[in-house]
């Protein structure tokens, strides 16, 4: 760790030393995420191009998993957290939306929240090694997701992954579940709206 005299000097604090260290995080993401898109030559290929940057192997290192859920911790009391968090959940959203818009047309706002949830969700069952599963399992998982609300069966799946062949099988409890943890771990770090009481979150013990 890092003592709080010697983050104090550098940073002031050591909610600051965090926010710096995530929007150095989000800068190395969003450089990764671009590198994929400009290698993605249609519309359902750039959507799937932010989803492998959001579960590709540097997403998953012990430091920045430790450093993503001590911010989404932080973004519930931190007002400047809850921002920098809003920041990259609007722009997360409005690349899936640009892209999602020549597949579904109106209904691209919707389903870009939706797959920007599934995301949030998805990461931290394959953060947590107690929900036992594998980053490629997750994103398989994500991809049938995205290929089921785009009326496109499993085509997103990768050939011969055994991964995707297993999360096919999903059923839809498995993704509720993911839909409804991620969407209240969102309503707890945006800055307006509704906060959930926490009885709500005992609630995703029992489904």
């Amino acid at each position: 760790g890092v003592s709080p005299a010697l983050a104090h000097h550098y940073f002031g604090s050591k909610d600051e030393l965090l926010s710096a260290t995530m929007r150095h995080l989000l800068g190395e993401f969003a450089f990764a995420a671009r590198r994929r898109l400009a290698e993605a030559g249609d519309p359902r290929s750039r959507v799937d191009a932010i989803l492998a940057a959001s579960f590709a192997p540097e997403q998953f290192s012990p430091a920045v998993i430790s450093a993503w859920l001590a911010f989404y911790m932080q973004s519930i009391h931190d007002k400047a957290a809850a921002r920098l968090l809003a920041i990259y959940l609007k722009r997360l959203e409005a690349n899936l939306r640009h892209d999602l818009r020549p597949l579904v047309g109106d209904g691209a706002p919707a389903l870009a929240r939706g797959i920007a949830a599934m995301i949030d969700g998805l990461w931290l069952h394959a953060a947590l090694p107690t929900l036992h599963r594998s980053p490629g399992e997750a994103l398989c998982s994500l991809r049938d997701y995205v290929d089921g609300r785009l009326g496109l069966g499993a085509t997103g799946a990768v050939p011969g992954c055994g991964f995707c062949r297993e999360s096919s099988s999903a059923s839809i409890t498995d993704f509720c579940k993911i839909g409804i943890f991620s969407l209240a771990l969102r309503a707890t770090s945006e800055t307006s709206g509704p906060r959930l009481p926490p009885s709500f979150f005992r609630i995703l013990y029992v489904i």
